[in-house]
């Protein structure tokens, strides 16, 4: 039976019911409800886990530009490890329409408690070859990005839509964004990643622990935040995002200016006037530079 249909059936099934089944019905669901002491027990084990037990960077993460904190899949498999949790996913993938070669692939897990086989819930994920970092590649030109680009930002100075600023070790050059020539080495990556997502999904529904981690970002962390290969078959970077938020701009510039770094060798390295007009794909970098003190100390403030 359908899953609206029984919804359904079960609405009706209710509004027939005596005020006598009713208490009975609401007497069995307060019953089946955990104790109030077992669910703080349980939120406190999970922060006890994460604090001793996981490591940042390794297990969870703050996804660059965003305050959000990203559970990773060594995180889902402590967690699993420490509870006792089995899950088992299904995965399906359809072909999808109008976009020849291409997948996505859906799922559902199943959570169950191995030492007693109870079922405690379950989760959902997908994944398509159609998210950007899977549908496209860069085709990196040798021309370099015309200075009015960057006062205006007119891509039609690139060449159009298609055409992006990308920065390699010879500076920044004019890339065109193409279609994945094989999109069939991406399947099996596919299917994996929507498994990672539905395991992430049913950890946090089970354990309730969203307030502690958000699923991994859907467009995948890693891949988002580094600067792809010049190679277009080795690149694994997403399409073009907007420039970073605010929040990370006070992060930078603070971390600027607690390394005594050269504002000016900043800006002049990424080509930006302000720090705020730093692109979300050149993040990563930028802060590893500014940390690693690549543009400090500065002299002309006195600081050493």
């Amino acid at each position: 039976m359908p899953q609206r249909q029984q919804k359904k059936q079960e609405k009706q099934e209710l509004a027939k019911s005596s005020p006598q089944d009713l208490t009975k019905r609401k007497a069995q669901m307060l019953k089946s409800c955990p104790d109030i002491v077992d669910v703080v027990a349980r939120v406190n084990a999970i922060n006890v886990i994460r604090d001793e037990f996981m490591e940042e960077g390794v297990h969870y993460g703050i996804v660059p530009g965003t305050k959000k904190m990203a559970i990773r899949k060594p995180g889902v498999d402590v967690l699993c490890l420490a509870f006792q949790f089995g899950i088992d996913c299904e995965i399906e993938f359809e072909e999808i329409e109008g976009h020849e070669g291409h997948r996505e692939y859906v799922g559902k897990g199943t959570v169950t408690h191995i030492p007693t086989g109870n079922i405690l819930g379950s989760g959902s994920g997908s994944c398509s070859t159609m998210e950007s970092k899977y549908r496209y590649r860069w085709d990196y030109t040798k021309t370099p990005v015309p200075k009015k680009y960057w006062e205006t930002r007119d891509r039609t100075l690139l060449g159009g839509e298609d055409f992006f600023p990308k920065k390699t070790d010879d500076g920044y050059v004019i890339a065109k964004r193409i279609e994945n020539p094989d999109i069939a080495d991406q399947y099996n990556t596919c299917a994996k990643m929507a498994e990672k997502r539905i395991r992430s999904a049913c950890i946090q529904n089970v354990t309730a622990c969203s307030s502690l981690f958000e699923q991994e970002d859907m467009a995948g962390f890693a891949a988002a935040f580094q600067e792809a290969d010049v190679t277009i078959k080795e690149t694994t970077e997403e399409a073009p995002t907007s420039t970073i938020s605010p929040q990370a701009v006070d992060t930078l510039t603070k971390l600027l200016d607690a390394t005594s770094s050269s504002v000016d060798k900043f800006l002049m390295d990424y080509l930006i006037d302000d720090v705020s007009q730093l692109e979300v794909a050149n993040w990563d970098s930028a802060y590893t530079d500014i940390k690693s003190g690549k543009y400090g100390p500065d002299k002309q403030k006195g600081k050493f």
